[in-house]
């Protein structure tokens, strides 16, 4: 809201647009490791696979959905209008969120303890955190995976992909447009058939598949731009094998991401969820910039088809590197 009465429509503030950006970036770190953390005392044990995954589902509809109807009112409505649905969306939420019962199962809550924030408390309880990811080697092996992956993502499709589909093949952006919702659409179906089926016992088989054709797909997406594929094969083919690419893969980050969270919700005691979730999802989000800072100085200096190459290689070494080691804990 102070966004909207700041914002001057007839000029763009650049500072001030990443101001909002970085903020909101902020609080969305506090309320995701804080709802993921407080999950099993919301949906209990017994439900978080279905939970999650119906989670993750109403979150890649609103991806979406959002897009699409946004880019139908804007041609319609003034850019301040945005900002303030924006604003009263959040708000929303946060009205929506007091009436949830936070304490539904007393047993996999955390103990509250009022303690005086100060700084050797921040280390103290970091360290803590890292101790228990060090001491516990499956929690160990899937906050590496966490950290590594988003880095090889980043580097061999989040900015490699639009270099690819823009400049390399060439097609126009309704079309990169029509592509970039394939993703979100996989991960809403990967959801709903995981809030349907049983939970599966076998995470270690379920996250080895999932991560390998994740692999494949970037190493494919880098393959078919090779400059011999580039003479032969058509726009159209490009167009199509790519919205299968993206779909497949996208069912498959669901069939990784899910389980993997609910797997840290049951075994990261109550008392300690918050800061492991805190320390997973800092370390990991650390890794995109850095992903997308390698790639942005080499996509314009090496062919563009070596980071997926690359990244996608050794992306199926950490993944036999992932399952041998959970399996060995399993």
């Amino acid at each position: 809201m102070l966004f909207y009465f700041l914002f001057d429509p007839s000029k763009l503030n650049l500072i001030l647009v990443l101001s909002v950006n970085f903020i909101l970036a902020i609080c969305n770190i506090f309320e995701d490791v804080s709802f993921n953390a407080s999950m099993p005392a919301i949906a209990g044990r017994q439900n978080l696979t279905r939970v999650n995954s119906i989670n993750s589902g109403i979150t890649s509809l609103s991806s979406i959905a959002g897009p699409f109807i946004g880019g139908i009112i804007f041609g319609f409505v003034d850019l301040s209008f945005f900002i303030m649905a924006n604003a009263l969306s959040f708000l929303s939420a946060a009205l929506l969120e007091l009436l949830i019962n936070f304490n539904l199962f007393p047993e996999e809550a955390p103990e509250i303890q009022k303690k005086a924030l100060n700084l050797n408390l921040f280390f103290s309880e970091l360290k803590e955190g890292f101790s228990f990811v060090k001491s516990q080697k499956t929690i160990l092996i899937i906050f590496s995976a966490a950290v590594f992956i988003n880095f090889f993502f980043n580097f061999g499709i989040n900015v490699p992909f639009p270099y690819i589909i823009n400049n390399v093949i060439g097609l126009s952006p309704s079309q990169f447009g029509i592509l970039e919702s394939f993703f979100p659409g996989g991960m809403l179906m990967g959801s709903l058939v995981l809030a349907l089926l049983p939970e599966r016992k076998n995470l270690a088989l379920t996250l080895y598949i999932s991560l390998l054709t994740i692999s494949a797909y970037i190493f494919i997406t880098g393959f078919i731009v090779l400059p011999f594929l580039l003479r032969v094969l058509s726009k159209n083919f490009y167009f199509f094998a790519n919205i299968f690419l993206i779909l497949v893969a996208g069912i498959s980050s669901s069939f990784a991401n899910i389980p993997i969270l609910s797997l840290l919700q049951k075994n990261i005691p109550s008392d300690l969820r918050g800061r492991v979730f805190g320390l997973i999802s800092s370390m990991s989000s650390l890794m995109e910039p850095v992903g997308m800072f390698l790639a942005g100085l080499l996509v314009d200096n090496v062919p563009v088809y070596i980071l997926s190459l690359t990244s996608a290689v050794f992306l199926a070494l950490l993944t036999n590197y992932i399952y041998f080691g959970l399996r060995s804990e399993a």
